[in-house]
């Protein structure tokens, strides 16, 4: 693990977070343990990937935290309609947060990066298809979903499952093909 830097070592949170959440809700009987999984597991995902596209579009430190708490606000006013107010219809904030990271993952895709740029589209583009996917699947849903066209919206949900299977191919690759540590004397 110390082969990596440590921009690479934070993306590699984000997969431990992810396998944690989907064994938790693949195993677990426990009533509300999924949700609770899921919540936290938005926290680490979105905190783990804005890291990374600040470090990757160099900006300065007091911004980067400024972003930082602002996505935990978002989190916890997301997590506050939840758990007290009972409004658990969708994920605002989270498609709020997600809408942020994909825009600064088009400035990272288009940032003249080294020879670096590579292995960070692996990262960066499949984050952008699953976002913007996400995102116009759930305004769908607010605006559009009744009994009749449930199936529909269960088979277009079915579809992040693909794109997860292709995120993740794309995640290895982009660790596989990662920058290395530099070495100093």
């Amino acid at each position: 693990m110390n082969r990596f830097q440590v921009v690479y070592k934070v993306f590699l949170i984000h997969l431990f977070a992810g396998l944690i959440n989907e064994l938790v809700h693949n195993n677990s009987s426990i009533s509300g343990l999924g949700a609770i999984s899921s919540a936290i597991y938005y926290l680490i995902e979105t905190q783990c990937f804005l890291y990374v596209f600040l470090q990757w579009i160099d900006v300065e430190k007091l911004k980067q935290n400024v972003y930082q708490v602002l996505f935990m606000l978002l989190w916890l006013i997301d997590l506050y309609l939840k758990l007290i107010l009972k409004y658990a219809a969708f994920n605002w904030m989270y498609m709020f947060m997600l809408a942020i990271l994909v825009i600064l993952g088009i400035n990272v895709l288009t940032k003249n990066n080294n020879g670096n740029a590579f292995s960070r589209r692996f990262i960066v583009i499949p984050i952008i298809v699953y976002a913007i996917y996400w995102i116009a699947i759930n305004i769908l849903m607010a605006l559009l979903y009744n009994k009749h066209n449930q199936q529909l919206f269960i088979n277009l949900y079915s579809v992040i499952n693909l794109i997860n299977f292709l995120s993740y191919s794309s995640y290895s690759l982009a660790l596989i093909w990662a920058p290395k540590k530099e070495k100093y004397l």
